[in-house]
């Protein structure tokens, strides 16, 4: 199951359901912007296997020519609108686009946009692909996710912040 309130923190136990969810929007997504993008990933926690996570699935999507504004971009706002997503613009992220898919409160899924050559996709990628290959930095960043989560249970974004410095370190450590 995915799924969670607005500004909620709650850590599930990792679920194959994950991937499947992912799997499914990626499909829906494809179609009607697959020609407007370069590539799609699964990332964020729900994309390491044996690790808890918010139970919503971070779907990466890179894009040849980036701009917040701009022809490219107004498509896919609207395109990614009209399949139900909410638009947030770069929510204090430049060089990113972000949406959230949400159902009944929801936040179930939460797309973010940017130039596929960027180091925004790059760090994404390597953090993901980091926790997957390194299960004692999973665990070390799974361990972090639980402390901060009883220390921000409805501060999601000061949940978010909080786990900077270490994402900072191991992408630093692990090149």
């Amino acid at each position: 199951m995915i799924g969670l309130e607005k500004n909620k923190v709650r850590l599930d136990n990792y679920s194959i359901e994950w991937t499947t969810f992912y799997e499914k929007e990626k499909k829906e997504i494809l179609c009607v912007i697959g020609d407007l993008i370069k590539d799609i990933e699964h990332i964020g926690a729900t994309a390491v296997p044996g690790i808890k996570a918010k139970p919503i699935i971070d779907i990466l999507i890179g894009v040849e020519n980036f701009a917040e504004t701009g022809t490219p971009a107004m498509r896919i706002i609207g395109l990614l609108v009209g399949l139900g997503y909410y638009f947030r613009g770069n929510d204090g992220l430049p060089g990113r686009l972000l949406f959230i898919r949400q159902e009944d409160n929801l936040s179930l899924y939460h797309i973010h946009v940017v130039e596929s050559n960027s180091k925004l996709w790059y760090n994404h990628i390597r953090f993901r692909d980091i926790l997957r290959g390194h299960s004692d930095v999973a665990k070390q960043y799974e361990d972090l996710k639980i402390k901060l989560a009883l220390k921000f249970p409805e501060d999601r974004n000061s949940y978010t912040w909080a786990k900077t410095d270490f994402i900072e370190k191991v992408l630093a450590n692990y090149k």
